[in-house]
């Protein structure tokens, strides 16, 4: 089988099955498809290569990628009201003033108002 045909025959098997009337929706599935399907296929080169075996097929492979997805971003939600990091502190306090020397404040110039 060739290289394109094998692509799509193997997107075909376990292809995204969501509708939408929007052209770049049904494009971005299609992209996330053939990402998926192409980095199988170097996962079974590799592995062809080293003459290991493969421990995923495709249909676990999209399996654990999509775990792998949702858990990515997985926190426990605490309970009560959550602290204050220093950075944030420190960006919620005002700056410092800032005032001249004394010898400046009594040396009889006439200094302006910086504001």
């Amino acid at each position: 089988m060739g290289g394109v045909d094998l692509l799509d025959s193997l997107i075909g098997r376990y292809k995204i099955k969501m509708r939408s009337r929007k052209w770049y929706i049904r494009l971005f599935y299609h992209f996330i498809d053939l990402t998926v399907v192409n980095s199988w296929l170097l996962y079974k080169r590799v592995k062809e290569e080293q003459n290991l075996p493969m421990q995923f097929e495709l249909a676990d492979w999209r399996k654990n990628i999509a775990y792998s997805l949702t858990k990515s971003g997985d926190f426990k939600n605490q309970r009560g009201r959550r602290s204050i990091s220093i950075e944030t502190r420190r960006a919620s306090t005002r700056a410092l003033a800032m005032h001249p020397t004394r010898a400046v404040r009594t040396d009889g110039v006439g200094h302006s108002q910086i504001r």
